[in-house]
């Protein structure tokens, strides 16, 4: 693969598990990309190859980003694909995982040369983590479904619904590198939290916090959550604040609550529940904008809610 640059291409890995996550369609309030960008830190995790742009993104759609470093220089940030590994200090298989921006073009060579990559890392499993809008109150658990070709792996994870899509329609890019994967006969799974549709505002941590979680059991490590844990706190106190001022937006959280409880009785998935049609969303889209816009400037004005 010319467009893949490895720095120190690791030689020892033990069984590597791949855990991906990409920014955009699947990504809903960048919650899957901000639990993989939390495991890199608190695993130590290193960067040892990354992806060339040049081939793949249209940088007027997906625009290069004007930073600064710690001297104050600035510098130009192209979109990034980057690979790190962490090694297990359990004695499990090492992770390698991958945190990218989806692509604008040649999805099929982008995605067959990641499979590649894996090959050629003798990877053992590959994990998808995603994130998708959904009917669902902040006030709740966060739900998380997924999906595996592997009953071995579904088997790791505990109290999650594993379901077979029906969905058809447009996809993105982590359901082409799936299929991908599905070809080469590579054992994989898909985890997809559900963050509200209503707060589409980014990073969610709360949704963060229960991906990491189930990917925990996948992996067999074991993680430190107080720093997403505040993260979380803040913002719900934050999000408490605007709905406070919105009758009509609360009064339909009130309602998901309800659908919520219902379903939940003895452990009943939500899945197997009809949805009340009179739970309708507020007609004023205002309000739900004037409260999305409040959160963005709120979430998004300290420093640990930044993006790395």
């Amino acid at each position: 693969m010319d467009f893949l640059k490895q720095n120190s291409p690791p030689s020892d890995l033990n069984s590597p598990i791949v855990l991906y996550a990409f920014r955009g369609w699947a990504d809903a309030s960048e919650s899957a990309t901000h639990a993989l960008r939390h495991l890199v830190r608190q695993l130590g995790a290193e960067q040892f190859a990354e992806i060339d742009p040049e081939e793949f993104y249209n940088f007027t759609r997906n625009r290069p980003q004007v930073r600064q470093n710690s001297d104050g220089e600035r510098y130009i940030q192209w979109p990034r694909n980057r690979f790190f590994y962490a090694k297990n200090d359990n004695g499990k298989s090492d992770l390698i995982i991958f945190l990218g921006t989806e692509p604008n073009f040649r999805w099929r060579t982008f995605t067959q040369g990641m499979v590649d990559y894996f090959k050629e890392l003798h990877v053992s499993e590959v994990v998808h983590v995603g994130a998708l809008l959904d009917a669902v109150p902040h006030t709740r658990k966060v739900k998380v479904t997924g999906r595996s070709s592997s009953p071995k792996i579904a088997a790791k994870v505990q109290g999650m619904q594993l379901r077979r899509s029906k969905y058809t329609g447009p996809t993105g890019i982590t359901s082409v590198l799936m299929e991908e994967v599905r070809v080469a006969d590579i054992p994989s799974m898909s985890l997809w939290g559900h963050s509200p549709h209503y707060l589409q505002v980014s990073p969610n941590p709360k949704v963060s916090i229960e991906l990491l979680k189930k990917i925990e059991q996948l992996v067999g490590i074991n993680l430190d959550y107080a720093h997403l844990q505040s993260q979380s706190q803040n913002f719900d106190k934050r999000v408490k604040l605007p709905l406070q001022d919105e009758p009509e937006l609360l009064e339909y959280v009130h309602r998901l609550e309800g659908q919520w409880d219902i379903a939940n009785l003895d452990d009943i998935s939500t899945e197997n529940v009809q949805v009340n049609e009179s739970i309708d969303m507020p007609e004023p889209e205002q309000a739900v904008k004037g409260i999305e816009e409040f959160l963005r400037q709120q979430l998004n004005s300290g420093p640990e809610f930044q993006n790395d």
